[in-house]
């Protein structure tokens, strides 16, 4: 029998009563019916339907990402209106945060709702073997870094993950962490590929200046200093509370030397 998880965060309302936000049974997630409130007061956000709707979606989203998945792995929504003649302003802001593919989904007029709200929201996730391939080789990150034998197998496990899922929020992490295995190896050209390659296609990750100074490290040792530097100078530039910043300068340094610009 699939073991139940009870998921919890701070980012997402409370629950006000004997239930939980969400729960996980097997490749399932379960989230209880959201309504708009702000997780910071506990009260109704102020606003029209619109900016009820796009709270409730909000607090959906916030559950979502604290187990690392986002709206694409929904599968199922139902949503509660007090109100129908709302439908039409509901469903606009509900079409920001829904793109193609969209999940199935039923509407309903009810006569009230908790807290006055005019609108709620419950959403059922898949979360498939794309989150227990993650888990598998998440696990082997301790070992795989001490072990260099061990590199081989867990390059090809992350292949798996970017190739099998790449909408995926971990395909980003998998493409990074191969790119760190071949500087690991010295293999500074195939760092570079898979570097830049996470960059591309996963812009906006959280890791992206860590990706930048690998990146930068991996051209500097492989030579394309002009490269290097630009890459140490967008961290400068986008990511200026960045914790190894002063890595980042050092690193800096060395490149303008080889440049021959100095300090």
């Amino acid at each position: 029998m699939p073991t139940k998880t009870i998921i919890q965060t701070t980012a997402a309302p409370a629950a006000v009563g004997p239930y939980s936000q969400a729960v996980r049974v097997g490749d399932l997630l379960f989230c209880a019916g959201q309504i708009p409130l702000d997780p910071a007061t506990g009260q109704l956000v102020a606003g029209d339907i619109r900016a009820q709707t796009r709270q409730v979606l909000q607090n959906i989203q916030a559950i979502l990402t604290s187990q690392k998945l986002t709206l694409k792995h929904v599968v199922k929504t139902t949503v509660f209106l007090t109100d129908l003649a709302d439908f039409a302003a509901m469903n606009q802001v509900y079409a920001e945060f829904f793109t193609a593919e969209y999940p199935a989904r039923s509407t309903v007029q009810v006569a009230a709702l908790p807290k006055g709200s005019v609108l709620a929201a419950e959403a059922i996730w898949r979360i498939g073997q794309m989150h227990e391939a993650r888990v598998q080789t998440v696990a082997r990150d301790g070992t795989v870094s001490e072990n260099p034998a061990e590199r081989g197998r867990a390059i090809a496990a992350y292949r798996r993950v970017f190739t099998a899922y790449p909408d995926s929020p971990y395909a980003g992490e998998a493409l990074r962490k191969i790119g760190d295995f071949y500087f690991a190896e010295r293999n500074y050209v195939q760092a570079v590929d898979f570097f830049e390659r996470t960059l591309r296609e996963h812009p906006d990750a959280a890791f992206v200046a860590d990706v930048l100074f690998n990146l930068g490290r991996s051209l500097y040792l492989k030579g394309d200093h002009a490269a290097a530097l630009q890459a140490v100078e967008r961290i400068q530039r986008e990511f200026p509370g960045y914790e190894r910043m002063d890595k980042v300068r050092t690193l800096r340094q060395f490149v303008q030397k080889k440049l021959g610009g100095g300090k």
